[in-house]
């Protein structure tokens, strides 16, 4: 069995299912170790879908959230490697972290949209989705709406 911290929410999950793995006092958003596994499962399972495998890198622009936590889990699930990107940091510097990182996959937040569009030089093809344009790396998933896109396979998964 891999021992990462993708297993060790799964165990708790099945130790106490109903005991509070989360609590954001802003939003008033709570989740059991339970709920919390299952958003993570859901993620792994579409990122697995897509192609993203055990050494995979995913580069990760997110706010301090729940989002995050499901995702960076959700990534350690299916043995990949998180490659947190600072969302403070300006397009150029995005953009070489992504590169240099080696990350084909990016999971990032609505807010981060522009931003992340004008990485230009780490996509590896455009693809327009949900009524905007926007160039992307070969895999990636945005928070809101949620939906999976993936330019491989010029798709989109409803995740939810």
């Amino acid at each position: 069995m891999n021992v990462n911290i993708g297993s060790f929410l799964t165990r708790r999950a099945d130790i106490s299912p109903d005991r509070e793995a989360y609590v954001d006092a802003a939003s008033g958003t709570r989740l059991t170790f339970s709920e919390l596994n299952v958003r993570s499962n859901r993620l792994s399972h579409q990122l697995r879908f897509l192609g993203v495998g055990h050494g995979d890198r995913v580069a990760l622009c997110l706010m301090n959230s729940v989002e995050f936590i499901e995702a960076f889990i959700a990534v350690a699930k299916i043995g990949g490697v998180v490659v947190p990107l600072n969302w403070r940091l300006v397009a150029d510097e995005l953009e070489f972290i992504i590169k240099d990182s080696g990350a084909e996959t990016l999971i990032y937040g609505q807010a981060f949209q522009t931003i992340i569009g004008t990485c230009r030089g780490a996509v590896k093809r455009p693809m327009s989705g949900i009524g905007w344009k926007l160039p992307v790396p070969s895999r990636v998933w945005t928070l809101q709406p949620t939906m999976l896109l993936c330019a491989r396979r010029a798709m989109c998964r409803n995740l939810r």
